[in-house]
């Protein structure tokens, strides 16, 4: 027999905690309307919906043990054939990418705080270029970008240069400037420092910010925990868009909205916009 009393309850439930949602979105899309600088930090999760995968997490990149090994800093340079035949799919599969509706909404964010004489940096852990494909304008590649290489030999005068090339399997590319030294995504690995003007400039913006949102990452990442850090410290309003909830949370997130990206940034920045009225 159906228990029709239980239904209530469950649909009475589920409207409280839809409701619920609702008003937290309200809440962050009213912070946004009323910034003049927002710090995004965006990561793997976001790009899900352009096809590019992610790299923790069940069926993710990380999980193989030798590829996680090959991108090690100290296993270079004979790791670099697997490397490549990675990165080169990755690179393919991100040039044939498009961005998604999470990415063209920073987009429209971005043009939001402009137009009011405000600002927008996106601090990406990605390496897909989708961000400045999309049309975004401050983007700090905290992790490189595998569209772009460079000869593995510091000492080259080749800098590293933007690179569509999407190598076979089993080729490594050669530098083309010294014609010896095989070529590399230009990509930070593990164990390699992340690149001090990015990071000093991540800085400058969490230090003017008023909003960070955390979308589509990780607290596994260290980069994603010290990022909220430096905000927090900052006295900026934190906020976490994700699929699923941090197994361990940060307790400088003021606000967690779950949910794939390309549904939760289109919804906030349609309810930022909505609050100026019409024009």
């Amino acid at each position: 027999m159906t228990d029709y009393n239980a239904i209530d309850r469950l649909t009475a439930q589920l409207s409280r905690a839809q409701s619920g949602a609702s008003e937290r979105q309200a809440d962050v899309a009213g912070r946004l309307h009323r910034a003049r600088r927002v710090v995004v930090l965006s990561g793997a999760g976001i790009s899900v919906a352009s096809g590019i995968g992610t790299y923790r997490g069940a069926g993710g990149l990380w999980e193989n043990p030798e590829l996680l090994e090959a991108h090690q800093v100290e296993s270079l340079p004979d790791s670099l054939p697997i490397i490549w035949s990675v990165k080169g799919p990755m690179r393919a599969r991100a040039l044939a990418a498009r961005p998604n509706p999470a990415h063209m909404a920073l987009v429209k964010l971005e043009r939001q705080l402009v137009g009011r004489g405000g600002s927008l940096t996106i601090i990406t852990q990605n390496i897909d270029g989708l961000h400045q494909r999309a049309g975004n304008t401050e983007v700090l590649e905290m992790h490189g970008s595998m569209m772009r290489s460079r000869c593995y030999d510091r000492m080259c005068a080749l800098k590293p240069f933007e690179d569509t090339y999407a190598p076979p399997a089993g080729e490594v590319p050669i530098c083309p400037r010294c014609q010896v030294q095989p070529l590399r995504p230009d990509v930070v690995l593990f164990g390699e420092a992340l690149p001090w003007s990015v990071i000093s400039a991540a800085e400058s913006a969490l230090h003017q910010a008023e909003v960070l949102l955390v979308v589509g990452t990780s607290g596994a990442v260290s980069s994603a925990t010290t990022t909220i850090d430096s905000a927090a410290a900052y006295g900026v309003y934190c906020v976490l868009i994700n699929k699923e909830p941090w197994d361990h949370p940060h307790p400088h997130v003021n606000e967690t909205l779950l949910g794939p990206a390309e549904e939760v940034l289109p919804r906030l920045v349609f309810l930022a916009d909505a609050q100026a009225g019409p024009a």
